[in-house]
């Protein structure tokens, strides 16, 4: 079979895992230039991107746009109900999909890639 998706979180994967506020209380983030060779190479090869997140910030948001990520999910409380039930709608198997977290709450959806 042949990798379709590639999940990603945000906060420790493609950041330094912190969070910073500025003085009017605005959440920055601190991306990764280099992980763009990444999205591009797979997208020159139609290997789609989902960004699943349990956080939401607009500094996601514009970076997942520059990176032009196909699905971007902020917010997700239970990723593996999401991812899973994401999955059987898109009718995608296991050995489809490839998942890369960094933390405990990564773990059950990661089972699901």
């Amino acid at each position: 079979m042949e990798l379709k998706l590639i999940v990603i979180d945000v906060d420790g994967t493609m950041t330094d895992a912190g969070v910073y506020y500025d003085e009017s209380g605005n959440e920055l983030k601190k991306f990764c230039t280099k992980d763009a060779a990444g999205f591009f190479a797979a997208h020159s090869v139609g290997i789609k991107i989902m960004v699943l997140t349990g956080r939401e910030c607009a500094a996601t948001t514009r970076r997942m746009t520059e990176m032009k990520v196909e699905y971007l999910y902020q917010n997700v409380k239970n990723k593996a109900e999401f991812l899973q039930t994401f999955m059987s709608q898109h009718k995608l198997k296991k050995v489809e999909v490839g998942y890369i977290g960094d933390d405990l709450n990564d773990l059950p959806p990661m089972m699901l890639a």
